[in-house]
């Protein structure tokens, strides 16, 4: 079934795929649908009112919407730390949080996030550190495909706790 709607001059609409609901897919410009009177292998495509479409609901319209671009810092935080090994990890893992893509976002930052803490829990870098390296690399993403400031804060807090927990020296009970 196919409806359709008078869409608004802006935002532009693009295609979607599911972003309504599963397989409820839109077309908007640069998009296609297959027309009534249509000739299809299981029958023909007809209409089923003829009225003149109406102009497309407010809450479709934010809906479809694109999302509004990344803010990307002019700069990242810093990555500086005494040790060479340390200033590295913080490297490595910033930029695997950035070089991250839709799909695979939360467990890039999450992997970083336990990666880092097990260097937290070993005592050798800082909780609050690591947390505003990792936080400032995940900010491109921030606004891509429904991701949040609040998700990203979330999961590597989670992940350099998780990590630094169980990296952490048992207490032997000794005195």
């Amino acid at each position: 079934m196919h409806l359709y709607y008078r869409t608004p001059r802006k935002p532009p609409l693009r295609n979607t795929i599911a972003r309504l609901g599963w397989r409820i897919d839109s077309r908007g410009s640069g998009g296609y649908v297959v027309a009534a009177q249509s000739e299809l292998p299981h029958g023909i495509y007809r209409v089923a009112d003829e009225h003149a479409p109406i102009p497309l609901p407010r809450w479709l319209t934010q809906m479809l919407a694109p999302p509004p671009s990344p803010l990307i810092p002019r700069r990242f935080t810093p990555i500086s730390h005494p040790d060479a090994y340390i200033e590295t990890a913080l490297s490595n893992q910033s930029a695997r949080v950035r070089a991250a893509r839709t799909g695979t976002r939360h467990r890039a930052v999450l992997l970083a996030a336990n990666s880092l803490g097990r260097l937290v829990g070993a005592g050798l870098l800082d909780h609050d550190h690591a947390h505003t390296v990792l936080l400032s690399a995940a900010q491109i993403h921030v606004g891509v495909d429904g991701f949040t400031q609040a998700e990203a804060d979330r999961t590597i807090s989670d992940g350099l706790t998780y990590a630094a927990h169980r990296t952490a020296p048992a207490s032997t009970g000794r005195r």
